[in-house]
């Protein structure tokens, strides 16, 4: 779907802006219909382009979305915020 392909190239070009690594910024994705499955964690890729690689290889998903679950999910398993002054 040409849908989709937009919102991995827009997940692309917004990781462009930033530093990727071990270090840094680090990217973590999740999709979501009934259930959640995770594609890619926080510390899975240490560049860009393997980073944006990965999220080209993403599968489209069909079914409801319950975005409950979603929530509950990534707040108490995925989202981890560093902030460093």
């Amino acid at each position: 779907m040409q849908w989709c392909l937009n919102l991995y190239l827009l997940f692309c070009s917004f990781v462009e802006s930033f530093e990727i690594g071990p270090d840094d910024v680090q990217v973590g994705i999740v999709s979501f219909s009934i259930d959640v499955e995770k594609h890619i964690y926080m510390n899975d890729y240490s560049n860009k382009r393997d980073l944006q690689n990965a999220i080209l290889e993403i599968a489209q998903r069909g079914g409801k979305i319950c975005i409950w679950l979603v929530y509950s999910q990534i707040s108490t398993n995925h989202v981890i915020v560093t902030w460093f002054i």
